[in-house]
């Protein structure tokens, strides 16, 4: 495959998504869902990027990470991140935990990226990490930023799986309508959305793009 070049301004992107509905009461095998799959490229090429949401339209199934994991998954090492908080919590008492809202997988510079946004129990904003996987199959938390991922961490920040797929698809939906009213101005003349225009839409509409983050 082409070695990738840098060109922010014409980064493509197709996302496709899948929707995970469990509870966090048992462990989870988190390797086992590994979403649908698509490429996007123009001048970058990633060999694939999908997206989904945790706990789409299942309220009473949220993903609430409640302990740290012990498998070797990004959900597990979000969880390590709190394991002193998870550790003050007791079967019949829980006082700190952490939901999972939505989940972007991209291949960046030969490194397979997994980017989770969450909310923690004790803040109502939502925070994006990325990890990435090394030579080893584990999960590391990427330090080093880079416009490439600063771009999808804001763009995982400000929407989710269900809102992404809406933008991309070429049907409106009435229900719908802000979203409907933004579709030309994210993608490109191939009618394929552009993700740095993506995101300078999801920022400047974020007041009105909230009620679909609900």
């Amino acid at each position: 495959m082409e070695g990738l070049k840098f060109s922010i301004s014409r980064i493509l992107i197709f996302f496709f998504f899948g929707i995970i509905n469990f509870s966090l009461n048992a462990q989870i095998d988190y390797s086992k869902f590994n979403g649908a799959k698509a490429k996007a490229n123009i001048v970058k090429e990633f060999p694939f990027a999908n997206v989904y949401d945790y706990n789409f339209n299942s309220p009473d199934k949220d993903s609430l990470l409640v302990r740290q994991l012990k498998t070797n998954t990004a959900e597990s090492a979000l969880s390590t991140k709190f394991a002193n908080e998870f550790s003050l919590n007791t079967k019949d008492s829980i006082s700190f935990s952490v939901k999972l809202v939505s989940r972007m997988i991209v291949d960046l510079n030969n490194k397979k990226h997994y980017f989770i946004s969450y909310k923690k129990s004790n803040s109502t904003s939502k925070e994006v990490i990325d990890f990435y996987v090394d030579e080893n199959s584990k999960f590391i938390t990427n330090v080093i930023a880079s416009k490439e991922v600063d771009l999808f961490k804001s763009i995982l920040k400000n929407s989710n799986a269900f809102m992404l797929f809406k933008f991309y698809s070429n049907s409106n939906n009435k229900k719908y309508s802000e979203i409907n009213a933004l579709k030309s101005q994210v993608k490109n003349e191939q009618d394929v959305l552009d993700i740095k225009k993506l995101d300078k839409v999801l920022k400047e509409n974020k007041a009105s793009l909230s009620k679909y983050l609900e």
